[in-house]
């Protein structure tokens, strides 16, 4: 028998209530998690004609940026912090205008002293924080008390996330959060979503399947025909062609009950999933020591399970030749997110990027990275080590 959309839905809300120790009164689902930052920063907007601007950082997907900009809000960047891979609070641009900061946790990377300080920063001029968890789904940035600090807090079970989910976001509003207005709009708002139907829902069923047959083939007719399939609405992409210039594809859905059902089978598996992922990451820190560059906050204690474990090369070619490397061994290096908006955007001008050299961190960060995979057997750690390592080690790193 076929559970009603009502039943998962329930279950789903209930899931991520207990694993974060929330209330399930506060969780709404939506399609994708693009579609909850939409919604809060409408409501943003509509609260106060005042607010004008969003604070966030350019190493991150368009698809973040986007909500901004559809909102009718203008995105102003700062530069991140090397150790954390996130907006860095001392520096970070709290003009006139501003009525949010989006506390990004790249790769899954929770630092809670950090995330504390942006935090205060941002109530002390009046903003809300909306706290992107797209990378660590189920996890939040916490007080000394282990409360949520964010006012909003989003998270993704999109392709290539933390789940083995294609589709699927929710958001968390915390009931004694900052511009409580706009709150209370993006929660009625979000209350009222329809799901998906039609030839969208469709389109998210035959994702997964679609897709391995695409990997399979030869680059070109995989592109041919992964062009045509988007074109005829046959396969929902990743990344739209119209969210690489400033757009969104769909307007705020929430998921149908096939989507709640695949996150809360996921769900079921989540501690095992961290647990492993947790496993590699200390493999890796103890594989490279000091003796490769990486973002310092990826060896907190206790471990994270992070979505990827980042290494920072001095330069983009020695990154590519890291990732090359790794590649070699099968394993799929990546360069998340590089070039800033990832995978890049038509007109850098109209998301108002800044000129390279505005943001020293974030530039040297964005040209040298490399993410390698946490979801592996630790055993396939050691090799992907030192291939890492062959190429950046150096008796200064020592």
């Amino acid at each position: 028998m076929e559970v009603p959309m009502e039943d998962e839905a329930v279950r789903l809300t209930h899931g991520l209530a207990e694993a974060t120790r929330t209330s399930p009164e506060d969780w709404y689902l939506v399609y994708k998690a693009r579609y909850a930052m939409e919604v809060v920063f409408e409501a943003l907007a509509a609260s106060d004609p005042s607010v004008r601007s969003v604070v966030t950082q350019p190493f991150t997907c368009c698809t973040a940026v986007d909500p901004i900009l559809v909102a009718g809000l203008v995105p102003v960047y700062g530069d991140i912090d090397a150790d954390t891979v996130s907006l860095d609070p001392a520096v970070l641009p709290l003009g006139e205008g501003v009525g949010a900061v989006v506390l990004q946790h790249s790769f899954g990377i929770i630092d809670d002293a950090s995330s504390r300080e942006l935090v205060e920063r941002a109530h002390g001029v009046g903003a809300l924080v909306l706290e992107d968890s797209a990378h660590c789904a189920t996890r939040m940035a916490l007080t000394d008390q282990g409360r949520p600090v964010a006012d909003v807090s989003v998270h993704s079970f999109g392709a290539e996330k933390m789940l083995r989910t294609s589709f699927g976001g929710a958001v968390w509003i915390n009931p004694r959060g900052r511009r409580p207005q706009a709150l209370s709009i993006a929660r009625e708002r979000l209350a009222a979503l329809e799901p998906v139907c039609g030839g969208v829902a469709r389109a998210a069923r035959l994702y997964l399947n679609e897709n391995r047959v695409l990997n399979r083939l030869p680059r070109k007719a995989a592109v041919f025909l992964r062009r045509s399939l988007v074109a005829a609405r046959l396969l929902e992409p990743a990344v739209a062609d119209k969210e690489m210039a400033g757009g969104l594809l769909h307007g705020p859905m929430a998921p149908d009950r096939w989507i709640c059902a695949q996150v809360n089978n996921e769900l079921k598996r989540a501690p095992q999933n961290m647990g492993s992922r947790r496993e590699v990451v200390s493999a890796f820190i103890e594989a490279f020591g000091g003796s490769v560059p990486y973002p310092a906050a990826q060896g907190s204690d206790p471990v994270q399970p992070l979505l990827r474990f980042s290494v920072v090369a001095p330069s983009t070619e020695t990154s590519r030749e890291v990732i090359r490397r790794v590649r070699e061994l099968g394993y799929l290096a990546e360069d998340w997110y590089r070039p800033s908006l990832y995978p890049g955007v038509v007109d850098p001008g109209a998301y108002g990027l800044p000129a390279v050299g505005t943001l020293p961190v974030c530039d040297r960060v964005t040209a040298g990275i490399v993410n390698l995979p946490t979801e592996v057997p630790v055993d396939a750690v050691a090799p992907m080590a030192e291939a890492v390592k062959q190429v950046l080690w150096t008796p200064s790193n020592m």
